[in-house]
């Protein structure tokens, strides 16, 4: 269970900037396009950190290992994913950031 304390870390961090994005769209405050980028940015370590530093080799098929590694890359990587549907979103101008 030791090695799911990274990906832990990287979706607390992603949904603490998730909450933030919501209280930034509701108060209008402007702060929300950054709060996405941000968002992005840090799911983008978790994906370099997860396929270069922690699982560098692939496991056996169909292993309790294989599905052990898949666990943590949907743990850790789907906020990062969520980050950036919202940011292509900001860039096509669907969404627009609020406020100033």
């Amino acid at each position: 269970m030791i090695e799911f304390i990274p990906s832990i870390i990287f979706f607390l961090i992603q949904l603490y900037l998730l909450i933030r994005w919501f209280q930034s769209r509701r108060r209008a405050d402007g702060k929300d396009g950054w709060l996405c980028l941000w968002g992005f940015l840090v799911g983008q370590a978790f994906f370099f950190y997860f396929v270069y530093i922690a699982s560098p080799e692939l496991p056996a098929p169909d292993s309790p290992e294989q599905f052990r590694q898949m666990e943590q890359f949907v743990l850790g990587g789907f906020l990062g994913g969520l980050f950036t549907i919202i940011g292509l979103l900001y860039l096509f101008g669907i969404l627009t950031p609020r406020g100033k």
